[in-house]
């Protein structure tokens, strides 16, 4: 989810390197090495949000940046409800595709995270670990939806399905340009590329996804059956996270790591030296 409040330095991203294909999900691949990164992005951003930053961990491992089903180039199909399971489905079925089903590192963002735990309870024999930059993780849904309205109107509006976000959305689908025009003037931050692809998304693929990824979701449940290593990273002003329920899940689960840096909600943007460390350190770690 994206926090409208979030300031950012657009000159800090460049253009990420990597050979794109389409294997039921649009993705991109770069680097080699016996072990896979997958990197999973956000609500409405797409593969390009890991910038150039990111190219070095190539050096380590084969990395597979996609962009989530439903967004950016990926398909949007109205017969799937974008729930974790539809999204870990799409995930499965794309990286066996590309041969990389095995050994697996996952450092997702956001929506990505709830991505990120359900592959790793469904396929334990393929995850080796996640890290999570700004984890929208709540303890059930009533909690979710509360935490959601309290962070502005801006973000109310549009999480909480409102009659004025589903037309605003329809009728984006129809200008794209149009949209991607507003995108840059409401974001001016954003790289252009990052906010362009920001309204790559239909009405039923963004909807779907806010509602039954982000707030009826239950990922504590996930999480009480993982024991890989967790790393849970907050922005110390991220008004996405809920801090009291991360600290009580790191508190709870000796599997869970969680570290609280300064910014926002963007950390993979505004951060990005700092989280291509800490991905490479972590790797080495495991």
């Amino acid at each position: 989810m994206k926090a409208a409040d979030t300031y950012l330095n657009s000159s800090q991203w460049s253009r990420p390197s990597g050979a794109t294909q389409d294997v039921g999900l649009h993705l991109r691949l770069f680097g080699s090495g016996s072990d896979s990164l997958l990197l999973l992005h956000g609500l409405t951003a797409s593969n390009l949000y890991f910038g150039a930053a990111y190219d070095t961990l190539g050096n380590h491992a084969r990395v597979i940046v996609p962009d989530l089903l439903g967004f950016g180039r990926s398909p949007r199909p109205d017969n799937v409800d974008y729930g974790a399971d539809a999204q870990v489905d799409a995930l499965v079925s794309a990286l066996d595709r590309i041969d990389a089903n095995g050994s697996l590192y996952i450092a997702a963002h956001s929506a990505g995270t709830l991505v990120a735990l359900r592959l790793a309870t469904r396929r334990p024999d393929w995850v080796r670990g996640v890290i999570a930059f700004g984890p929208p993780l709540y303890p059930g849904p009533e909690r979710a939806r509360t935490h959601v309205a309290s962070m502005g109107w801006w973000v109310r509006m549009f999480a909480l399905d409102t009659v004025w976000a589903r037309t605003a959305c329809a009728w984006m689908c129809r200008h794209r340009r149009v949209a991607a025009r507003i995108a840059r003037w409401l974001r001016p931050d954003l790289p252009t590329a990052i906010a362009d692809d920001s309204v790559q998304h239909s009405w039923v693929s963004y909807s779907r996804t806010v509602r039954n990824l982000v707030l009826d979701a239950q990922p504590p449940r996930d999480l009480a059956g993982l024991k890989i290593p967790i790393v849970l990273v907050a922005g110390e002003n991220d008004p996405v996270v809920d801090l009291a329920f991360v600290r009580e899940l790191a508190a709870r689960y000796p599997n869970i790591q969680l570290e609280i840096w300064p910014g926002s909600h963007d950390l993979p943007l505004s951060a990005s030296d700092r989280c291509v460390a800490a991905i490479r350190e972590w790797v080495r770690r495991i």
